[in-house]
């Protein structure tokens, strides 16, 4: 657990749920026969009945815009936008807690929410065969809220990203895999098609959302339920049930589930070079780096394989951020399970930075891997001179 004792990674207090306005009800006929589907199909009950409220798209859109309010204020997010700037995969000056909102705004069409356990989708109390798929897929949060409590995830918003992401990932593949199942089992071909279509004729993510960002929102829906699947392969849905207990602590483990439980991360931790950079400079962010950020990242300019490759046998990793307002400079320390694995991660950054002087990358050992960004030339320099 990197760096506890430092300011930016205590607990911060709760965030309350924004109010959802008129008050959730029971399940309409309709929503609860799937919601006895989903129990039969994840071979398990709800505690409690499940309380639910249809809404307009003006109305999911509200409710979405406050709750990443809530959850990410725009100062932190800003942030998270110098450091991202700096280190080169989000392009300068992108408004970040904008292109957060405009995806999300974009793409939910229903959440659950753990601490107010509403569920809320876009709707109506007789809902299409799309609008009863998505509703499976929520109803399975749902479910895995009531009997392994979802909160966990809050307790990983403190430096913790990697650990966070891999738990994302087992949610949200289990809640994929059991919608699909559902509409396997419950729907006719001809609803199936309907549901292709309709999940086919999405609208796509702006064009003012950078890459990294749509890739990062889309890791937990494209490894998440592979990860699922390897675990229903080993030890059906029991195996699912002691996953959620015992949740995976990387993304290399939901990439790799053959190396789940067993392969944890290594703890990394950046050494502080605010005080040496000067009076004038203050942490801005640290945060737990991962395969998959990694992977994403070199993938912006490598081909798939190529950043796969490079960032295999990731051990752990941890990023730390320092500004002066106009100027950020970022420290970035990966281990690796091998000197080798190390080589080739430090070959694939190299390449992945091209002729760019704002950067470099230091071997500090065998198996670890130091990277330097600057913002600017002079900026770079003076992080060299610190942490030298």
């Amino acid at each position: 657990m990197p760096a506890r004792s430092d300011p930016l990674c205590r607990p911060r207090p709760p965030v309350p749920s924004p109010s959802p306005g008129q008050p959730a009800g029971s399940l309409p006929d309709a929503l609860a026969q799937v919601a006895r589907q989903v129990e039969q199909i994840r071979n398990l009950s709800y505690r409690s009945p499940v309380r639910a409220r249809a809404v307009t798209a003006a109305e999911m859109a509200r409710l979405v815009r406050a709750d990443v309010s809530a959850q990410a204020p725009k100062a932190l997010v800003a942030r998270t936008a110098k450091a991202w700037a700096t280190i080169g995969v989000i392009p300068p000056r992108t408004d970040l807690y904008r292109a957060v909102l405009e995806f999300d705004t974009s793409q939910v069409l229903g959440f659950y929410d753990p601490k107010t356990r509403r569920l809320v989708f876009i709707g109506s109390p007789s809902p299409s065969a799309f609008q009863r798929f998505t509703l499976s897929h929520e109803l399975t949060h749902a479910l895995d809220d009531q009997r392994f409590d979802l909160r966990h995830l809050d307790q990983l918003q403190n430096c913790r990203d990697d650990e966070q992401g891999a738990y994302v990932a087992l949610a949200e593949g289990d809640a994929v895999l059991t919608s699909v199942s559902w509409a396997q089992q419950r729907l006719t071909p001809a609803e199936l098609l309907q549901v292709e279509r309709e999940a086919g004729s999405g609208p796509r993510p702006p064009a003012t959302v950078p890459r990294f960002v749509v890739d990062l929102m889309g890791f937990p829906y494209q490894f998440g339920p592979v990860f699922v699947e390897t675990l229903q392969e080993r030890g059906g849905s029991r195996a699912v049930d002691d996953a959620f207990r015992h949740p995976p602590t990387s993304t290399e483990q939901v990439m790799h589930p053959d190396r789940f439980p067993s392969d944890r991360p290594v703890v990394v931790e950046v050494p502080d070079a605010g005080s040496k950079l000067g009076a004038r400079w203050k942490e801005i962010e640290i945060e737990q780096v991962g395969e998959a950020w990694l992977q994403l990242m070199l993938g912006q300019r490598l081909s798939a394989a190529e950043a796969a490759a490079d960032t295999d046998h990731w051990g752990g990793g941890q990023y730390r951020a320092w500004s002066d307002g106009a100027h950020t400079a970022v420290v970035m320390d990966t281990v690796w399970d091998s000197q080798t694995a190390a080589a080739d991660f430090a070959d694939g950054l190299r390449l992945w930075l091209g002729h760019r002087t704002t950067a470099r990358v230091v071997q500090i050992g065998g198996s670890r891997v130091r990277v330097l960004f600057g913002s600017d030339g002079a900026t770079l320099a003076a992080l060299s001179r610190a942490v030298a």
